[in-house]
């Protein structure tokens, strides 16, 4: 193996371990990892820039801006407060009620921001009704990922790979061209959670989470 290959894996493995132990923010270690395979010449100005100039970078900029304004303009709380259904409802009900529409809602928004807004909102509304986060936060955040397959916009995953395709010179990914599998999947994803939620997950409250 080439001297350049022993160094861009080094690169690599030093970037795994920085990322895995958080010694710096992501974007510092991408962006050094990056720097560094430039300096060495092993990639050129073209191919270390390219990333700024992939749609999917911009797509997700943009959906974080409007996930943002969710937030603030106070719609997520209500929304929930009506998924989880009436407080004195059979809770059995609640974990369904409330991961299909994250399944839903994240095939249109980010879903790692939308985990990070639904988060807090939940735990609130556990408190307020008595009942175990630990059996939602985890099917929250399972639902969020299965929802991303189901449009092209769900993840950055899928924006990313719909640039390269356009930069390869090829047709980009439409937006509901995933739907016809994605969409199965996630319905049969989240009903897989709900169903192994209660006898998996355990009961703890929010001080010992």
């Amino acid at each position: 193996m080439p001297l350049e290959a022993w160094f861009t894996l080094a690169i690599v493995l030093v970037l795994v371990v920085v990322l895995a132990r958080e010694l710096v923010p992501p974007a510092v270690a991408v962006l050094t990892a990056t720097i560094a395979l430039l300096l060495a010449g092993i990639i050129d100005a073209d191919a270390a820039f390219a990333g700024f100039s992939n749609e999917a970078p911009i797509v997700v900029a943009a959906l974080l801006v409007f996930a943002r304004a969710a937030d603030v303009a106070g719609i997520i709380a209500p929304a929930l407060e009506w998924f989880f259904g009436r407080p004195n409802g059979a809770h059995r009900w609640a974990l369904p009620r409330l991961i299909f529409p994250v399944a839903g809602l994240s095939a249109f928004l980010n879903n790692t921001t939308l985990v990070a807004m639904t988060v807090p909102a939940v735990l609130d509304l556990c408190r307020r009704r008595g009942l175990s986060p630990s059996r939602f936060l985890i099917p929250i955040s399972f639902a969020a990922v299965l929802g991303g397959v189901i449009t092209t916009v769900g993840t950055s995953t899928n924006l990313t790979v719909s640039g390269l395709l356009r930069q390869s010179g090829m047709e980009p990914l439409s937006l509901f061209e995933l739907t016809p599998v994605g969409l199965p999947l996630a319905i049969v994803g989240c009903l897989v959670v709900v169903l192994l939620a209660g006898r998996l997950l355990p009961k703890r409250d929010a001080a010992g989470l």
